[in-house]
């Protein structure tokens, strides 16, 4: 059974290629997945999103999702985790909410 992570994300764009992958360059998906398998000790996370921005476009309210094995840590340790690693601001960044599917 898979737990679907809802992650609300806002972010400065500055230092992004936009929001999706490109190979050597930094992207906010990269960022946000490479660090959510990093912390639920997977080998990749896939992120779907809403929508997607441009090279320097900030983002408020952008939602996207990630299904994942259900026996991993409650959403709030991965808020915590992720800002731990400096991916979030108190949990006003990325907010992770659950459901079953």
């Amino acid at each position: 059974m898979t737990l679907r992570l809802r992650l609300d994300i806002a972010y400065d764009g500055a230092p992004f290629v936009g929001w999706a992958r490109q190979p050597g360059l930094p992207s906010v998906q990269e960022s946000i997945e490479t660090a959510l398998a990093t912390l639920l000790r997977l080998d990749s996370v896939a992120l779907t999103v809403a929508g997607r921005t441009d090279s320097g476009v900030h983002a408020r309210g952008q939602v996207a999702h990630a299904d994942v094995p259900r026996n991993r840590p409650h959403p709030d340790m991965i808020v915590y985790a992720m800002e731990k690693m400096g991916i979030t601001n108190s949990g006003e960044v990325v907010k992770v909410g659950d459901s079953a599917i």
